[in-house]
Parts: C-alpha cells; sequence; structure tokens
C-alpha cells in the first residue's frame, strides 16, 4: 500500500523496485579474452615459440587453447608488432652515460682468485689476509 507524500517504502516493495546503474570502470587484463579466429569465440591463449621456415628464425606466436580453442594461431595487429620492435630498437641504442661503471672495471673489482679476501673485509679487521 502506498501513500500520497511519504517517501518510506515498506521492505517488500523496495526488493520488487529495479534499479540499474551504469557506469564506466577499468577492467582488469584477466576477465579480457581473445576470439579464436576460427570458432569465433572467447578462449585463452599461450604463448609458443614456433620455428618460421621462410625467415630461418623462431618467432613466438599466440595459440587459442582450452575448451574453446582450436589451436589455431592468433596473429598480433601489424601496430603491435611495430611498436614492439620500436622499444627493442630504443634499448639497443641506450649508450653507457658519464656516470655508468664500465664492464673492465667491474670486472677487474669483481673477479678475484676464489681464496683472496677483498680489500673492503681486509680494512674491517688488519688480520684477515687470505680465506682458509
Amino acid at each position: 500500500m502506498r501513500k500520497e507524500g511519504l517517501t518510506h517504502l515498506p521492505p517488500l516493495e523496495r526488493a520488487l523496485e529495479i534499479r540499474e546503474i551504469t557506469f564506466e570502470a577499468p577492467v582488469h587484463y584477466s576477465n579480457v579474452a581473445l576470439i579464436d579466429p576460427v570458432t569465433d569465440l572467447p578462449t585463452k591463449t599461450r604463448w609458443l615459440t614456433l620455428l618460421n621456415e621462410e625467415k630461418g628464425k623462431s618467432e613466438k606466436v599466440r595459440v587459442s587453447v582450452g575448451p574453446t580453442g582450436s589451436n589455431s594461431v592468433i596473429e598480433i595487429p601489424q601496430d603491435e608488432v611495430e611498436m614492439q620492435e620500436l622499444k627493442r630498437r630504443q634499448l639497443q641504442a641506450q649508450k653507457p652515460g658519464p656516470l655508468d661503471t664500465g664492464m673492465r672495471e667491474v670486472q677487474e673489482r669483481t673477479l678475484r682468485k676464489p681464496y683472496e679476501i677483498p680489500i673492503v673485509c681486509a680494512r674491517i679487521h688488519p688480520g684477515v689476509r687470505k680465506l682458509l
């Protein structure tokens, strides 16, 4: 029973009242599935390394797996491949800065004979000269 001018609803009427609230929210990557090109169903994927006979190189590809998967290769979009290649080139192009330690200096200071104690330990206790 509803009376005019009252905003209170009995619990049963409140439960029957359906409200739909929509809002945008981020989606976690684990809740997103790729579409299998053969079955046109959402599927899980795995990365596999396959030998490309034309190029003579091995390459990583995505393969659909699981109950809805057909074990077919899911191609990576070309723009994504270009972005990966650009990142790889940028990492290779990084040159050591003025404060970076050179490889030769690192090897001189860290590669010692197994029986030698580093100079730092000798400074802590002057009696320590060799490892027993």
